[in-house]
């Protein structure tokens, strides 16, 4: 059964970790926000994750292993509440999160 899971991502690498997670086939959102900054004196909007170095994955891990989704380019390592990786609480309802 596919579930959502939270993976952090090396430093400046969120997006290698979700193109190398999308070509196996792994569902990947990370949530952008725009901002408007101020660059070399003018308003500008710029785009940045709304939660840097975070990528939600939703996969089923009876399919693909999660040391296949730990061994990607990019990701550091699962966010987990004790020893097994923890399902967010979006749970199985991608509607909830806008996809």
């Amino acid at each position: 059964m596919q579930s959502w899971y939270l993976l952090y991502c090396k430093r400046g690498q969120l997006q290698r970790a979700q193109e190398h997670l999308e070509r196996q086939a792994v569902n990947c959102l990370a949530p952008m926000i725009t901002l408007e900054k101020i660059v070399r004196g003018k308003r500008t909007a710029v785009s940045e994750p709304l939660f840097p170095n975070y990528l939600f994955v939703e996969f089923d891990p009876e399919v693909i292993h999660t040391t296949t989704i730990n061994a990607t380019r990019g990701v550091s390592h699962f966010v987990r509440f004790g020893a097994s990786p923890s399902d967010s609480p979006i749970g199985g309802d991608s509607s909830a999160i806008g996809i």
